[in-house]
């Protein structure tokens, strides 16, 4: 059984998005919760650098510990920051995983409303990564994600 201070220490989350760091230029994950191990974070750049490549979508990954107030508030918030997708076609999508709230994010620009529609990503979710995460695997939710 964690103990207070301890269990305060355990759990440490952002106060803004500014205290979220870019992964760009040099990749599309941010794991400031390191829950992922280098093989994942890997290939997780891997798949968002080829759907670049392919089809020129931008995809941020980012886990956080936890997040100030509302997780899919922050999700835009850092979304519009960092501003995923490009200009002009607005095709970003941003996975935000919130440990401490136990919350998956995914935010899309406008430009993904119809090829990646709210009903098809909450399927997806509930098929493919929530399973994968109940199992607490994090990276591998991620990846089928």
């Amino acid at each position: 059984m964690l103990t207070a201070p301890l269990a305060c220490l355990w759990v440490v989350g952002v106060q803004s998005v500014a205290q979220v760091p870019s992964p760009r230029p040099g990749g599309w994950v941010t794991d400031q919760a390191e829950v992922l191990d280098a093989a994942t974070e890997a290939r997780l750049n891997e798949l968002a650098a080829a759907l670049q490549r392919d089809r020129g979508a931008e995809v941020a990954v980012v886990t956080v510990d936890d997040s100030p107030g509302d997780p899919k508030q922050f999700a835009t918030e850092l979304f519009n920051t960092w501003h995923i997708g490009r200009a002009g076609v607005d095709d970003g999508v941003l996975v935000l995983m919130v440990m401490g709230k136990r919350r998956l994010e995914i935010e899309t620009g406008v430009g993904l409303d119809i090829p990646l529609p709210a009903d098809w990503l909450a399927d997806m979710q509930a098929a493919q990564m929530v399973p994968a995460f109940k199992r607490r695997d994090i990276g591998g939710g991620l990846i089928a994600g």
